[in-house]
């Protein structure tokens, strides 16, 4: 005789198949895992949280030779430091996809990558050093996110436009590069420099970086972008050409 508890625990599978189909594993290709990942910084504080939106931005172009431009953060999606969240614009995405040759979907991931790699600069934990932000204990005796977030709001604000979009692109670039299917990773790469043609040039990617995006050690990247690790820098010293040249040195000692 069958038990009656088993054939509940069975009827309850079989009716969330009829209504909702198979249940797949999450993959670790959704951006959020995969932006961790590629760049072993985990989420661990109270964020980030994303919003799907309905707005329609506009780009209102500084220059008339600008106005074939398409930035990213002004029409497609935008990370907001202030309240550790990151907005999609669902609407302004699949108007614009047919642009750059590619389906709301791919455009979809590829402004979602970007988006979390913002996050990832300003609320990333370095899996390596991950015990050194757990253990700052606040007034009730538990780990202090409120003093974790005011100290990264502080590194994030300091760092120029240019080396935040830099960072966002690189690593959006280093997520194509790690995806499991070799058809789709080529075709991420090429839809990604039809969209960065079409970009500021602030988000623009030095070409000899591309190739090592993948091999960078961005845990050791974004710690020196925040300011954990900063030696002398000289008076030329420029952070996003000082960036380029960390991700190539660190690729070249993998």
């Amino acid at each position: 005789m069958k038990n009656d508890s088993k054939a509940w625990a069975e009827a309850i599978v079989v009716a969330d198949i009829l209504g909702h189909g198979h249940r797949t594993a999450v993959s670790n290709e959704v951006p959020r895992l995969l932006i961790q990942q590629v760049t072993h910084n985990v989420f661990l504080s109270p964020g980030p949280v994303e919003y799907f939106s309905n707005k329609m931005p506009l780009w209102v172009p500084p220059r008339p030779e600008d106005a074939d431009l398409r930035p990213i953060d002004v029409l497609y999606g935008r990370y907001i430091p202030s309240t550790q969240s990151v907005e999609i614009y669902v609407d302004r995405i699949r108007q614009d996809a047919p642009r750059f040759g590619c389906t709301c979907d791919e455009l979809l991931e590829i402004v979602r990558l970007h988006e979390y790699a913002h996050a990832t600069t300003h609320l990333g934990v370095n899996t390596r050093d991950m015990h050194a932000d757990l253990k700052t204990y606040g007034p009730d005796g538990r780990t202090d996110w409120k003093a974790f977030v005011v100290h990264r709001d502080a590194s994030f604000s300091s760092l120029d436009e240019h080396s935040h979009e830099l960072l966002a692109q690189i690593i959006t670039y280093a997520s194509f590069t790690s995806f499991r299917d070799p058809t789709r990773s080529r075709r991420f790469q090429a839809l990604f420099d039809l969209i960065e043609a079409k970009q500021p040039p602030q988000y623009k990617v030095p070409p000899p970086v591309k190739p090592l995006a993948h091999d960078a050690d961005w845990g050791l990247v974004l710690e020196a972008a925040r300011g954990s690790i900063d030696p002398y820098r000289g008076p030329a010293f420029s952070m996003p050409q000082a960036l380029g040249f960390l991700i190539a040195d660190t690729a070249a000692c993998r």
